[in-house]
């Protein structure tokens, strides 16, 4: 799990199982492209854990940026 702090703006946490990609390498790299994405969002508040699923994989960091806006927006 990789938690980000940013004081009286938001927390995040992204897990990535081993179901989801077997190397290390591979959830790193999917760690950092959420929490990439998930840092360039403006105006967020509260607190975030995101849960990668099987097809989070193969995308490209701007559609998984995209996804994240998308889904921050439906619980607001």
């Amino acid at each position: 799990m990789v938690y980000r702090d940013k004081p009286g703006k938001f927390r995040a946490a992204a897990i990535i199982s081993k179901k989801i990609a077997k190397l290390a390498v591979d959830r790193n790299r999917i760690r950092r492209i959420i929490m990439e994405a998930i840092g360039q969002i403006e105006n967020l508040k509260g607190e975030y854990i995101i849960i990668a699923k099987n097809n989070i994989k193969g995308e490209k960091s701007q559609n998984i940026k995209v996804q994240l806006e998308n889904l921050i927006n439906k619980i607001k």
